[in-house]
């Protein structure tokens, strides 16, 4: 498709930051009769002195000179990419990544049985702070009891789990859906009983400390008097430092550093690797992956929904420079809609993020839609429902945000759940590698076939070559308008 651009514009500005130097806009463009043309969101322009308008250079006078290498029109494939199968044939065994955090399976399963034993006592004890009545033999349902402790009903999800956990424990039995009987008490032990510290790991392991910290305020959390956001990150050690510190975490990011690494390991001689991180957060999971990437031939887009990331990531990957980008993505809303391009990365990680989405098979559709033809996915997501997560993060209501068919109870799934939504997603082949650690590192091939995204060219000045380089840009699927030549402009 062609056309004419008006000679002249109206344009439009609507100031969106206003602070002193820095002045952000978005620019709104009307033809002379009112309609609407185009626009530019996030224009920005930053405060210069007189000196520098007069004397300074063009580079002083912008904020960045970045260059780029540019895609050329159409779509590039990641054909280069190992698959899957030999993603996870490139890896070590679990156990050697276990060793290497001086942990083996039996130490493993223990420190995991004494989190969810102490999970399971924090539970009680919040039921007894909030006022429960014990009567052995009474049944009630999740929202009678609810209702009657007084809590707040956006944690009706999270109250309901509560009950699973003290069913676990011998304190209730499920009598049907929805329905308790009391059993009378005593099941739970004890936090001074358990024998902390068993698995090897230690009674101070960051686990526990945050764990004891959201369980000693889950009381008040349940009835809307303590923010779960100020227990997990407001102290420490907190869900930052879990991230990087934690024993487990170390095994699970160093797994994914290590099949990126297989992935990449064929990268053609001068091709740039184009790598997009949804949910990045603190970084923990990008601090581990930039060292498995080809130096100097690697552009990588820190993303979260947040911004509230952005200037600590800037300061501590500093050294990338123009290479590493930082922009705002909700990955429940269309990427494209956001001003992501489709099908332009080469690989997309997601690290503990997709299970906080309402519906999973539409935030993996939104991830594919990102990665170019024959592209991976690399995720990790924990997959069995444990306790000690549910008395931490499953304090916040993105925990509980899901609503599709695929997880009826928890927002956790199980491998089998991942491998179904994967492959009606439109992937190709996956594999899930070091299950054993109650973790899951997913690698998925996106489809090696998709479709262009059209793009629209604004060529001005007219003549031959114009018409020339627009009947090319149509011809691959693109929209074209070519402004009036030189000749026919107003003065």
């Amino acid at each position: 498709m062609s056309g004419s651009l008006p000679a002249r514009l109206w344009c439009r500005a609507r100031v969106r930051r206003d602070e002193g130097e820095l002045r952000r806009a978005d620019l709104e463009i009307y033809g002379m009769g009112g309609e609407a043309l185009g626009g530019v969101e996030g224009f920005t322009l930053r405060r210069a002195s007189r000196a520098t308008l007069l004397g300074g250079q063009v580079e002083e006078l912008l904020h960045e000179i970045v260059w780029r290498e540019g895609d050329p029109v159409g779509l590039r494939a990641a054909d280069f990419l190992r698959g899957p199968e030999a993603v996870a044939a490139g890896l070590r065994p679990v156990e050697a990544y276990l060793e290497s955090e001086g942990l083996g399976r039996e130490e493993l399963e223990a420190f995991e049985s004494e989190l969810e034993r102490e999970a399971r006592w924090y539970a009680l004890r919040a039921f007894e702070e909030l006022g429960w009545e014990r009567r052995r033999g009474s049944r009630f349902t999740t929202e009678e009891l609810r209702r009657r402790l007084r809590v707040t009903g956006d944690h009706g999800r999270l109250f309901g789990r509560l009950l699973g956990l003290l069913a676990e424990a011998g304190e209730v039995s499920r009598e049907g859906s929805g329905v308790w009987e009391d059993l009378g008490g005593g099941g739970v032990a004890a936090p001074g009983e358990v024998g902390e510290g068993s698995s090897g790991m230690g009674s101070g392991a960051i686990e526990f400390a945050l764990l004891r910290r959201c369980g000693a305020s889950l009381a008040e959390v349940l009835r809307g008097r303590a923010d779960p956001l100020d227990l997990l990150f407001g102290a420490e050690p907190g869900a930052a430092a879990l991230y990087r510190e934690s024993k487990v975490g170390r095994v699970v990011h160093r797994m994914v550093a290590d099949a990126v690494a297989a992935a990449v390991g064929e990268l053609p001689e001068g091709r740039r690797l184009r790598v997009l991180e949804v949910g990045a957060g603190t970084g923990a999971t990008t601090a581990e992956v930039l060292g498995s990437l080809p130096e100097g031939r690697t552009d990588y887009e820190f993303t979260d929904i947040s911004a509230g990331f952005f200037a600590s990531a800037s300061t501590r990957f500093g050294e990338w420079g123009g290479a590493m980008r930082y922009r705002a993505l909700d990955i429940e809303r269309d990427p494209g809609a956001q001003g992501f391009g489709r099908h332009r990365y080469d690989l997309v990680i997601a690290a503990n993020v997709l299970h906080a989405t309402r519906d999973l098979g539409e935030a993996l559709e939104h991830c594919r839609s990102l990665l170019a033809p024959s592209g991976m996915l690399v995720a990790v997501e924990a997959t069995r429902a444990l306790g000690w997560l549910d008395l931490t993060f499953g304090l916040l209501p993105g925990w509980w945000r899901f609503e599709d068919e695929v997880r009826p109870a928890h927002a956790l799934a199980g491998p089998e759940v991942w491998r179904g939504a994967l492959s009606g997603g439109g992937y190709g082949a996956s594999a899930l590698l070091g299950t054993e650690t109650g973790q899951a590192v997913i690698v998925a091939r996106g489809p090696s076939e998709v479709s262009a995204e059209r793009g629209l060219f604004v060529l001005a000045g007219g003549g031959a070559f114009a018409g020339s380089v627009g009947e090319e840009l149509s011809r691959r699927g693109q929209e074209v308008v070519v402004g009036p030549e030189e000749g026919d402009r107003e003065a």
